[in-house]
């Protein structure tokens, strides 16, 4: 049965052209939402205002004597980070469009949001998908990957989550209080038993995967034999596109 997956991406919210997937207000204001633009507690007035009207129309002008005139350093330059990115957007067709035009006249804006075009860009090249290994083989074209070898396994393994279960073995603010007597950090490698589990924890990206099991010998004979990841002897990291 295909699979919805990857929400975070906002994929549900972009239209589908004949040339690819086309922003849309809905998908641009889901970006008001992220940690660094929504205003804190603390926000002056004009820091608010224009937080608000951004979420009301998402294509608004934004100059730079606007962007100047806010109280806080840091909301003008995540603004002015994130306006670059809707400008280079708004400059193309399709996000497939944008997405080829950084690596043909050199990247511009912020690795977060080249991370947020590959994500939805793969995300609709898996759409219909109900093959969990192709879902986790597409992470790495946004996710920052770790690859270590177990028991003459390749796997590979997503950074971020390694670097939070080291520091919290996975019990958050508690694992941090008893760090020191944490063991390795152990993640799933994603196999026949736990695969339909991906879709429950598709953006906890805590499964590894064998690169050379069934994604890519496309044979559900093929499954990882492992069935954990030491996380802490993974020290080479892979960079996300």
């Amino acid at each position: 049965m295909p699979q919805d997956f990857w929400a975070s991406s906002g994929f549900t919210a972009l239209d589908r052209g004949p040339q690819g997937l086309v922003p849309t207000d809905a998908w641009l204001a889901r970006f008001a939402e992220s940690p660094e633009l929504v205003p804190p507690a603390d926000a002056g007035a004009r820091e608010r205002e224009l937080h608000r009207r951004f979420r009301a129309a998402p294509r608004i002008p934004i100059g730079r004597d606007e962007l100047a005139a806010l109280e806080d350093p840091d909301a003008r330059d995540n603004w002015a980070a994130f306006l670059r990115f809707r400008e280079r957007v708004l400059a193309h067709p399709t996000l497939e469009i944008c997405y080829a035009s950084l690596f043909a006249g050199g990247v511009d804006i912020a690795p977060v949001f080249v991370d947020a075009l590959a994500q939805v860009i793969v995300r609709a090249a898996l759409d219909g998908t109900d093959d969990a290994w192709l879902a986790r083989a597409g992470e790495l074209f946004f996710r920052r990957q770790r690859v270590s070898t177990e028991g003459g396994q390749v796997l590979a393994a997503d950074a971020a989550t390694l670097e939070v279960y080291a520091e919290t073995g996975g019990f958050g603010a508690v694992g941090r209080l008893l760090r020191e007597q944490l063991p390795a950090v152990k993640m799933d490698v994603l196999n026949h038993e736990n695969a339909p589990f991906y879709w429950m924890r598709d953006e906890l990206y805590s499964f590894a995967i064998d690169p050379s099991g069934p994604v890519a010998a496309r044979s559900w004979t093929q499954a990882p034999t492992m069935t954990s990841y030491t996380g802490m002897s993974c020290p080479t990291p892979w960079s996300s596109p």
